[in-house]
């Protein structure tokens, strides 16, 4: 049995400065307990277990704290797989300013995908990497039924294949959106061959990145210092391709639970520009969650 996640601070506070009217967090997942929703055999984690109105509950204290009025909400598929119960229930239960990414299957027809559309679901969450696809050109079958539902494809993959799929990504014909910046090595920096190619796709304009989840791949203790370098390249590439995400509530973490509020201020100071800032609070995950 997987052992369970650390819990998520219940410690909340603001930024150091106010973020802009209408900020959004583009990246995290809602929960509930195993008696509600049955979580997935061979997951990587089991979540804290708590009710699902204890999540959606911490998760608004989050965000009324934060100053976030939105958000996407990515299924957390390791834990549910492609039933995506627990995510429509919390776009019921959180309101029209919150949209979500499923997690599908392949064969499912554009029938199911207009399903998920009118309750919420704007896009699904891909892993380039897991062993049941063979690479970014498993994604060209999707695309015409994404193209028709008006989706964006969420990609969880590495540097390595970043570099490797670079020329199925640009011309798959759909929005894509790269999680977690990519997963970069701080050691490898900017100038990494996977970096430059998630660099050309942003900057042609060809794919968003989530300023996510830097506490997973940073090498430095709070505030991730050797990740800042990664923020202002990809925001000097296209400052209107990039949004950022909590990753709340830091699902299999084995360090010290991330502190949102500080997370946003440190945001703030790699991005150095508070019309720059404003665009990827506000500006570009609103046209994200349209």
């Amino acid at each position: 049995m997987p052992a369970p996640s650390q819990h998520w601070t219940t410690d909340l506070r603001a930024p150091a400065a106010a973020l802009p009217v209408g900020s959004i967090d583009c990246h995290f997942h809602i929960f509930g307990s195993p008696q509600e929703y049955r979580l997935r055999t061979g997951r990587g984690y089991t979540p804290v277990e708590a009710s699902f109105e204890s999540y959606v509950a911490a998760l608004r204290a989050q965000h009324e704290a934060l100053g976030i009025s939105g958000g996407l909400i990515a299924h957390p598929g390791d834990a549910y797989g492609s039933d995506n119960t627990v995510t429509r229930k919390a776009l019921e239960i959180l309101g029209p300013t919150y949209r979500a990414t499923a997690l599908i299957d392949f064969n499912w027809p554009v029938n199911v995908l207009v399903e998920l559309a009118a309750q919420g679901f704007i896009g699904a969450r891909v892993n380039v990497g897991s062993a049941s696809m063979h690479g970014a050109a498993d994604l060209v079958g999707l695309a015409p039924r994404f193209r028709e539902v008006g989706w964006h494809f969420s990609l969880m993959l590495d540097m390595a294949s970043m570099h490797s799929e670079y020329e199925y990504l640009s011309n798959l014909g759909v929005p894509v959106v790269v999680e977690h910046y990519g997963f970069p090595d701080p050691a490898e920096g900017t100038e990494a061959e996977g970096f430059q190619a998630l660099l050309r796709l942003v900057g042609e304009g060809k794919a968003t990145v989530k300023l996510s989840s830097q506490f997973r791949f940073s090498r430095e203790a709070d505030p991730y210092r050797d990740t800042w370098k990664f923020t202002r390249a990809l925001c000097r590439a296209n400052p209107d391709g990039v949004v950022w995400g909590s990753d709340w509530p830091f699902i299999a973490f084995g360090g010290m639970m991330p502190d949102a509020a500080r997370l946003l201020d440190g945001l703030r100071e790699a991005i150095g520009d508070e019309a720059v800032f404003r665009r990827v609070m506000v500006e570009n995950p609103a046209r994200l969650l349209g």
